[in-house]
């Protein structure tokens, strides 16, 4: 069973990479300054799309070969693929000076990268996010410089006026089964690092008047401090959970109160916790107390990979150490490929290259199943004690229970031929743990929440 294979090899060891090698082009780049910050890349069709200094470049899978897909020599600032239309793919890119005098700000495309048009020819501002209302995906929003939000009706053809708010770029989000509210991030200029929300008007437009703080925004007094959101994600088997990609830790909001906020991981700049500037975030759609995510450092990168894995929400991260033969990686985002596998898309900060990882996660997800009917483990969650009911028909030989961490050390272990009544766990902290149930050859496992 898979728990039984990590439980010997230890936490993330099991996890499988398949490098599928750098962009054939040099001097190419899909980092801030070259390319996008946020949103650089999705998968569709068997096909990895990535934005770039170069235009948008593809990755297809089963071949492990490389193309360019359109806008060559413009910088791609954003790409994000229409949640329901499957052929149609928006390119944001760079305009004015830092887009080499680009005036073209938004893309679109009808065949899956293989022809693009102009969108609006009046909108002149930098696209650094997308996001598709969730219950109409023909009003898309696109925050632009600062923290100036944008609308259109039209799936992308024409745009609103820009209202000139200044700020720091920021991402924006909405929940999937909240179409009312926007949520943005990012900082002041002060450092002081925030999550807001606005309510939409009726005509689903924003309402600018109705902001409110959900995290932070104390400049220092406050949870989040100076650490600026870098990634805001949420998924359908979450809830209304926000994770948040931040400088130097990773975060998990419940936007329904005010600094209703968790790290799962945070640095205060320590050698063995680098301060990685989170870009790329994945929440197990079976588990979500399993997460991968990575980033990098604002400067020196050398040899230093930043990607990590939790099985307990944060309770333990591991951290990778492979480089891939990129000498400054730099990861820019991590695509859901499905069927439990992900596209690291990792940038060689000292080359300017870019390359895909797909990286295969070993699964916790447990087989609950497999337990006979009417035998009975509770409470869980539980605080000091886990009481055992056993089903009269069931045949009792030798009984070895094992309560394991979610980190695969073992830390309760009973032996016997009679059936175990109860185990203490008094001496467990709060997280998640797991019992392996063996009664004579059959193996049973049961995720264990305790809860204080």
């Amino acid at each position: 069973m898979i728990l039984t294979v990590y439980v010997k090899t230890g936490i993330a060891q099991n996890a499988l990479f398949t490098d599928h090698g750098f962009i054939p082009k040099a001097n190419i780049s899909a980092t801030l300054g070259y390319a996008a910050e946020f949103q650089s890349a999705f998968h569709l069709n068997g096909e990895v799309f990535i934005a770039t200094s170069d235009g948008v470049w593809k990755h297809t899978i089963s071949t492990k070969t490389w193309m360019a897909s359109g806008l060559q020599g413009k910088k791609v600032s954003c790409l994000v693929k229409h949640p329901t239309d499957t052929d149609k793919i928006f390119a944001a890119t760079r305009v004015g000076p830092l887009g080499g005098g680009n005036k073209v700000a938004l893309y679109i495309s009808d065949d899956a990268g293989a022809s693009w048009q102009e969108s609006d020819t009046s909108l002149h501002e930098t696209i650094s996010c997308i996001e598709f209302n969730p219950s109409n995906a023909s009003y898309m929003y696109a925050n632009v410089e600062g923290s100036d939000i944008i609308m259109s009706s039209d799936e992308g053809r024409t745009w609103t006026k820009p209202l000139g708010l200044l700020g720091y770029t920021c991402y924006i989000l909405f929940l999937p089964n909240n179409d009312s509210m926007i949520f943005q991030g990012s900082e002041s200029p002060l450092d002081c690092a925030w999550l807001g929300s606005y309510k939409l008007k009726k005509d689903k437009s924003v309402d600018f008047g109705s902001f409110k703080i959900v995290v932070d925004g104390q400049c220092g007094t406050g949870p989040w401090e100076n650490r600026r959101p870098t990634n805001l994600s949420a998924y359908s088997h979450t809830g209304n959970t926000i994770y948040v990609g931040q400088e130097g830790a990773l975060s998990k909001v419940d936007p329904s109160e005010v600094n209703q906020t968790r790290f799962i991981y945070v640095s205060e700049g320590q050698k063995d916790k680098p301060y990685s500037y989170i870009y790329g975030v994945w929440v197990d759609v079976k588990d979500s107390g399993h997460i991968v995510f990575g980033g990098a450092l604002n400067g020196d990168n050398s040899g230093l990979m930043q990607l990590y894995e939790t099985y307990d929400g944060g309770g333990r991260v591991f951290k990778y150490e492979q480089i891939f033969d990129v000498s400054a990686p730099h990861i820019c985002e991590i695509v859901d490929l499905g069927n439990n596998k992900l596209g690291i898309i990792i940038n060689d900060n000292d080359s300017n290259k870019v390359k895909l990882v797909i990286m295969e996660p070993e699964s916790l997800n447990v087989n609950e199943d497999l337990i006979p009917a009417g035998l009975t483990i509770y409470p869980n969650p539980t605080r000091d004690q886990v009481y055992f009911k056993y089903p009269e028909n069931l045949h009792m030989g030798k009984m070895n229970v094992e309560v394991y961490s979610s980190y695969g050390n073992l830390l309760i272990q009973y032996k016997g031929n009679a059936p175990l009544s109860s185990i203490s766990t008094k001496l467990l902290s709060t997280g998640i743990y797991y019992l392996r149930i063996s009664i004579d050859d059959a193996i049973f496992i049961k995720r264990l929440m305790v809860d204080r």
